[in-house]
């Protein structure tokens, strides 16, 4: 109980010190970047990179492989990482109440890096990227800096799998238990009354196997969402919002999001789906995947591929399919993978860090092609003596005589969370199209083949979260939290008349809390975002 209170004592107080610092921007400190005469390689560099995510987890420095090792040895680098232990928001807020920071936080965009960046927390990085240049390079002239430029003029934020060529990207499809598929006698599954109806028999033929499982329902709710529209954005729902026209509307007036609902509560109530997403693990998730106890899934397709080694055993295996859609509509036109030019979440250098140009001049370099070529296939001389002209390894025969999951092992997975999406997805095709046809990635065949067709470009949506300490920061948390507790009633709901009830009174529960303004104030970063992205 005292550990409790202690965490409450402390998250009220980083709550204040937010407040009171956005209060007085006018009084705001920047951190300092200074310069100096680093040479990455020759002098020594070692820092600390806490990692702001629940799920992250970290180890030594000198556990980390033969990567890590490499690094340390042949640029002098050595990292403390640092995660969580489950409890992000908590971690960061004594880190703001004591005003002591790791040397690099690694953190989604949006309100907690906005207020490290208007509080001085975090050290501008303009000077640094005159002089390494590589990460700036790539992003000047297509509006990712303007995007993540601050309202000071200065670039606090280094973008973590950004996307520089602007290619589609993404990992989250519909996929079907093959066994069980083909048992069925492999009918077609398109709308989403094909979908229902092939639930329903897999219900009757198999009562010990869960029909849909979404991993969690929020999962399920876009998916179903981005099929009831052509062109359609899971991102609407985050920011709680969609482009109805030239004009922001609240996302729950969308009659693809009515109509998602309806659906999604359809199957629940026919037990069509996982009736225990609000509460199972993601431990528990990953056991479906593996022993294909479920007839259709959602989710990353990452998950499916780690789940495939046991599946395999069983003579069973995952099948991607196109995305579930309305019927009437275009397949074609259905998105329910989105991806930005932007990038995930953010690396920040702070004012506590000893050297932040050192920092910086690491971070360039991991982002190079050469730099990421070293954290995925290894150090030159192992599987690779020479880049050809793309930066690209030219690998040896004995790389594909290796598995992946072999490589994997002697690899160890990359030890730098900081990746370079357009470098990273560009190689592994050329890898792929290099390996022969029984041995390529399965993966990358349902990402080229699939995935990344049914990908939409939601740049000129990013920032649409405004700072915790703003009016509109406020009352987007609200209508987040409302908007929780009506889901689940949604979805527990006993039938449409019902659900449609709920939707209307959410719809105006989040009208009386302020949503105008919290529209208003993304229509106006919406506008800013389609200029600075504006060729």
């Amino acid at each position: 109980m005292k550990n409790t209170r202690k965490w409450i004592a402390v998250g009220c107080a980083a709550a204040i010190a937010f407040s009171a610092a956005a209060c007085g921007k006018s009084e705001k400190k920047t951190a300092e970047a200074p310069m100096s005469d680093f040479k990455l390689g020759q002098d020594e560099l070692e820092f600390s990179w806490y990692m702001n995510f629940d799920a992250a987890s970290s180890k030594p420095w000198k556990d980390m492989g033969l990567i890590a090792n490499w690094i340390e040895d042949n640029l002098k680098v050595k990292i403390n990482f640092m995660d969580p232990g489950g409890s992000a928001a908590e971690k960061l807020s004594v880190m703001i109440v004591s005003d002591e920071f790791p040397d690099v936080v690694n953190m989604a965009r949006g309100q907690d890096a906005n207020n490290l960046i208007e509080t001085g927390k975090i050290v501008p990085l303009n000077g640094y990227a005159e002089k390494y240049t590589k990460i700036y390079n790539d992003f000047k002239d297509n509006g990712v800096i303007k995007l993540l430029t601050s309202e000071d003029g200065k670039w606090y934020q280094v973008p973590n799998w950004a996307n520089s060529t602007g290619k589609p990207n993404g990992n989250d499809a519909w996929f079907l238990n093959k066994k069980i598929y083909e048992s069925m006698g492999s009918p077609k599954i398109e709308t989403f009354d094909d979908l229902f109806d092939y639930l329903k028999k897999v219900k009757e033929k198999y009562p010990d196997i869960i029909p849909y499982d979404s991993g969690n329902l929020f999962t399920a709710e876009e998916m179903v969402f981005a099929g009831m529209a052509e062109d359609n954005s899971t991102d609407y729902i985050k920011n709680m919002s969609y482009p109805n026209g030239d004009k922001l509307e609240l996302v729950f007036k969308n009659p693809a999001y009515r109509e998602a609902m309806i659906y999604v509560n359809k199957l629940f109530n026919n037990k069509l789906i996982t009736q225990d997403a609000f509460t199972q693990t993601s431990d528990q998730e990953m056991e479906k995947w593996s022993n294909g106890s479920a007839a259709v899934m959602t989710g990353n397709v990452n998950n499916p591929a780690k789940g495939r080694t046991n599946l395999l055993s069983s003579g069973n295996d995952w099948i991607t399919i196109k995305p579930v859609y309305k019927k009437g509509l275009d397949q074609n036109k259905i998105k329910v993978e989105t991806y930005n030019t932007v990038g995930w979440d953010v690396e920040m250098i702070t004012k506590d860090a000893k050297n932040p140009e050192g920092i910086y001049a690491f971070l360039d370099y991991i982002y190079s092609p050469e730099g990421q070529t070293l954290q995925y296939y290894g150090p030159k001389g192992l599987y690779y003596d020479d880049l050809d002209e793309n930066g690209y390894p030219n690998l040896k025969p004995s790389y594909f005589e290796k598995t992946s999951s072999e490589i994997n092992k002697e690899l160890t997975p990359s030890p730098v969370p900081l990746g370079n999406t357009s470098f990273v997805d560009a190689c592994a095709m050329h890898v792929y199209e290099m390996t022969q046809p029984d041995k390529r990635s399965w993966t990358k065949k349902q990402q080229s083949e699939i995935i990344w067709n049914t990908s939409k470009n939601v740049t000129e949506f990013v920032n649409f979260v405004p700072s915790k300490s703003t009016d509109e920061g406020i009352i987007y948390q609200n209508l987040k939290d409302i908007y929780k507790e009506y889901r689940a009633k949604m979805v527990f709901a006993k039938d449409e008349a019902e659900v449609n009830s709920l939707l209307d009174s959410l719809i105006s529960e989040c009208e009386n809390a302020g949503a105008d303004k919290l529209l208003s104030y993304q229509q106006g970063v919406w506008e800013s975002n389609k200029q600075k992205l504006a060729k």
